[in-house]
């Protein structure tokens, strides 16, 4: 993949956020959170309107790099926001972790290409996902057999 460093290049939506008022957005979501918490315990999964405002807040680009529409804060900022968001229910700061922190791994550890179509074209980046093994592969005589369960 060939292109310019400003073809890659993702605009910051609120370019003079800061961390402080990153984390006073998570507070400030606290009593909503307790509102929704029955029912987030029911659903397994915090609502689409909670995810729609973790968006709209930012936290999602907390730490992803300003190249691709992140804020580039640090990984304390992250865990304050986490911590606030815990305050108010517990799981679902768990969702937010696992979807938010994953922008640091991929802007830390991937190659620019792999970046770019990670964060793509508007810097929307959630990815949930869980790194523990929960199976086997077992090289065979034909191929390999395959052994467990996963989500």
């Amino acid at each position: 993949m060939s292109s310019t460093l400003e073809s890659r290049t993702v605009p910051v939506p609120e370019p003079d956020l800061t961390p402080d008022q990153m984390v006073a957005r998570a507070t400030a979501l606290i009593p909503r959170l307790r509102e929704e918490q029955d029912e987030t315990e029911r659903r397994g999964v915090h609502s689409p309107a909670l995810h729609e405002e973790f968006s709209m807040a930012g936290f999602y680009r907390c730490m992803q790099p300003r190249r691709y529409g992140g804020y580039e804060f640090d990984v304390t900022t992250f865990y304050r926001i986490a911590m606030e968001i815990a305050r108010g229910d517990p799981s679902t700061s768990w969702c937010l972790t696992v979807g938010g922190g994953h922008t640091l791994l991929l802007g830390s550890y991937f190659e620019e290409d792999a970046q770019a179509a990670g964060f793509g074209s508007d810097g929307a980046f959630s990815a949930p996902s869980v790194a523990a093994p929960q199976g086997t592969a077992t090289p065979t005589e034909t191929g390999w057999f395959v052994k467990g369960q996963w989500g």
